[in-house]
């Protein structure tokens, strides 16, 4: 009897944690739809509004909406519960959609105090409870460092301003993966996309950007196919080899001398270097630190070239290009969790426009100059202008 009362209890608390991880799993699409209990009350013309954007997955008005009105339905008297609930409920949603899970979990837990039964309290604890898995899951690499190090001014991508030449390598390594016309197409529509998001951020900073583009093939070079960049490549030893041969396939002496020579011949204040492959993968940026070497700085982007994946594709390309400007990572500092949430540093949005440019970031790629208070230490490692 014993066992079998013990079996039960492990299969009842199996059955739970399925159903939440059910939960979880869903809070990652943005089709998402949420379920309200209705009450015999007429919609707020403002929460109308955030339904029918909602409804629509048109999440960025509907963000747009959130951050206008948010402050004044949690102000809202206690005869006005019904809209307050609505509001934070599809607020939650929204997040959720966008991928902001955080905002998400602090809607969900906010919206409990105006709900006003059982099921609507049972349905936002389910929600709540599912979002933390996601939470833990997307911040697995949160404690591993606790200094950030902005290290604006130096290279040939110097600070987020001007004239900027981008390089773009289409590259096929020893995965052998290829580069039609159409994938090329496909890859710069989406960076198109970037650009629009770099100029529209930094401009509030004052700073104005104009790019030009030098497009490159490099898919038959015999010493490039025989490395092959990524997980398995210890170190990046394979990704600096590669880099080194294509300034080399195009008749310069290192990479360094390579993008000098672009951002030369565009007349660019700055230049960045991107290689991209055509998988799936983890991207990444070598960046200069206090000084710049023959093997500068350069990116790789390992983003398949279909639409499989959204618009992730846009948010690497804008998140590592401003690792070359000086910008660092927040998504794998201790105390950055809870920190500019939005930022593009920190955590991705499911579209683009989500994402930020807070005041850290700015500081980082050298168009804002006060230095910002954070929960962790910030490193200035950046020659005088």
């Amino acid at each position: 009897m014993k066992r079998f009362l013990v079996f039960i209890a492990i299969w009842i608390g199996f059955i739970l944690a399925v159903t939440t991880l059910n939960e979880a799993s869903k809070l990652q699409t943005p089709e998402l739809k949420a379920e309200l209990v209705e009450r015999d009350v007429t919609d707020h013309q403002t929460v109308a509004k955030l339904k029918q954007a909602f409804t629509s997955r048109d999440y960025l008005s509907a963000l747009a909406i959130i951050d206008k009105h948010h402050k004044a339905f949690a102000r809202l008297p206690e005869a006005d519960d019904y809209q307050a609930y609505q509001f934070f409920y599809l607020k939650g949603h929204v997040h959720s959609a966008l991928w902001q899970h955080l905002e998400a979990e602090r809607s969900w837990t906010f919206a409990l105090n105006f709900a006003n039964s059982k099921s609507e309290k049972k349905r936002l604890d389910r929600l709540v409870a599912a979002n933390r898995i996601l939470v833990d899951d997307i911040n697995d690499e949160r404690l591993l460092n606790t200094t950030y190090q902005a290290t604006p001014r130096t290279g040939p991508a110097s600070i987020l301003n001007g004239k900027i030449a981008v390089i773009y390598v289409f590259l096929t390594d020893g995965a052998l993966q290829n580069w039609s016309l159409r994938k090329r197409d496909f890859v710069m529509s989406s960076w198109d996309i970037a650009e629009q998001w770099l100029t529209l951020n930094s401009k509030q900073y004052e700073s104005k950007l104009e790019f030009s583009h030098r497009l490159f093939l490099v898919d038959k070079n015999p010493y490039i196919k025989r490395l092959q960049v990524g997980d398995f490549d210890s170190q990046n030893q394979h990704a600096g080899k590669v880099a080194k041969l294509v300034a080399e396939h195009f008749g310069h002496k290192n990479i360094l001398s390579f993008v000098e020579k672009i951002k030369q011949e565009e007349k660019a204040d700055q230049a960045i270097l991107l290689f991209h492959l055509a998988r799936d993968g983890r991207s990444f940026a070598q960046r200069c630190v206090i000084e710049c070497g023959e093997n500068a700085e350069y990116v790789y982007l390992m983003e398949a070239p279909s639409g499989k994946r959204g618009s992730y594709m846009n948010y690497a390309q804008a998140h590592e290009t401003l690792h070359l400007f000086g910008a660092d990572d927040l998504y794998n500092i201790r105390g950055a969790k809870h920190y500019v949430v939005r930022d593009i540093m920190n955590y991705p949005a499911s579209m683009i426009g989500a994402n930020t440019m807070e005041p850290i970031t700015a500081y980082a790629v050298g168009i804002y100059n006060e230095k910002p208070k954070a929960p962790f230490e910030i490193q200035s490692i950046f020659r005088s202008p």
